[in-house]
């Protein structure tokens, strides 16, 4: 095997969908700006078919992507030998302290290991605090993110500590110089995600249709979705869309699900009513209404009130709309790609 600077543990299937590796492409994308080599290490020829889709190669280890233990975590450290990679980075929600520690002992510290860390795995789900693992750098970028607590986790440890959202690996349409006045609100967007869980889209749109009258209604149906249009000119649907950003850079406003939408927006830096759709993306939104980054509304009984509040707010005066703008492009300035790949490549 030809060397290589850094491995990448990450899949992209049916069962874990596209976010670990397209936020993994971008970092990948900085270690070749710098100069480096990157290979993706995945578990099935099925990743292997999506990553050649984005222009990546992909080498098969095979496992159980939901549950890696220390049979993959010592395989993936072979790789690493044998390629002569400098890092490996490891981004997966199926990873266990066994995989770490099969791959610390295969490789030893020669290899150092960066974890993308969500504070969530297969085995353990949803962690309100930070899981000790046994690698040389942590990243978790979250908005709710808490440094105290990896700090605590961590101490006296020598793992380095990547938390922030500075280190967002926001995609490269997503980060834009363009300084944006939002001195009217002509255009809302509304997209949450992948799928409409409890008619969201319809119920949103119309509080959007009686809160800003004159405005243009955006609304993007994703691939396990469906939507009932309401009969208003006024709305225009959007189907079958990979890449958001065109829409995001012509609005003056945006309801969103609060994942990693959210990042994006923020880089972009358009004013946003965040909803947490799932439990996993509450932290999340409470972090960006904290950080003044946007406003939050809980998806209940009380949302198309909350809603309308919501965005009358925004619309009562564009200098608060500008204010959040510029919070946003001041937390995810669209450098975290390459701070990472400075930590992998540095």
């Amino acid at each position: 095997m030809d060397s290589v600077d850094v491995i990448i543990r990450a899949d992209w299937n049916e069962a874990v969908g596209s976010g670990h590796v397209m936020r993994c492409n971008a970092i990948a994308q900085e270690v070749e700006r710098l100069g480096g080599s990157v290979l993706f290490a995945v578990s099935s020829e099925e990743s292997v078919e999506n990553l050649a889709s984005i222009g990546r190669a992909g080498f098969v280890l095979p496992a159980d992507c939901m549950h890696l233990e220390v049979d993959e975590g010592s395989a993936l450290g072979d790789l690493c030998l044998e390629a002569h990679a400098r890092s490996v980075l490891v981004d997966t929600y199926g990873i266990t302290d066994g995989f770490f520690h099969g791959l610390q002992c295969s490789c030893g510290h020669d290899v150092p290991v960066t974890w993308i860390d969500d504070l969530y795995t297969y085995e353990l789900g949803e962690c309100a605090k930070p899981v000790r693992r046994d690698v040389d750098q942590v990243i978790d970028y979250s908005f709710g993110v808490s440094t105290s607590d990896y700090e605590a986790v961590y101490a006296n440890e020598e793992t380095k500590l990547c938390i922030a959202p500075a280190f967002a690996p926001v995609r490269p349409q997503f980060c834009s110089d363009e300084s944006r006045g939002h001195d009217a609100i002509k255009r809302v967007l509304i997209t949450t995600g992948s799928t409409n869980e409890g008619s969201l889209l319809e119920r949103a749109a119309l509080v959007c249709l009686k809160a800003i009258p004159d405005a243009q209604v955006d609304v993007v149906v994703g691939a396990l979705a469906s939507f009932d249009r309401p009969s208003n000119e006024r709305v225009v649907v959007h189907q079958g869309l990979t890449d958001l950003s065109f829409l995001m850079r012509e609005a003056d406003l945006c309801i969103s699900a609060a994942g990693t939408t959210l990042y994006e927006l923020s880089a972009i830096g358009v004013p946003t009513v965040a909803i947490p759709m799932v439990e996993n993306q509450i932290p999340n939104a409470k972090g960006f209404e904290r950080l003044g980054l946007g406003l939050v509304v809980q998806e209940d009984d009380g949302l198309p009130q909350e809603l309308f509040t919501a965005l009358k707010w925004y619309e009562a005066d564009s200098r608060r709309r500008r204010e959040c703008v510029s919070r946003m492009h001041d937390t995810v300035d669209c450098q975290g790609s390459l701070r990472i790949a400075k930590v992998l490549y540095g």
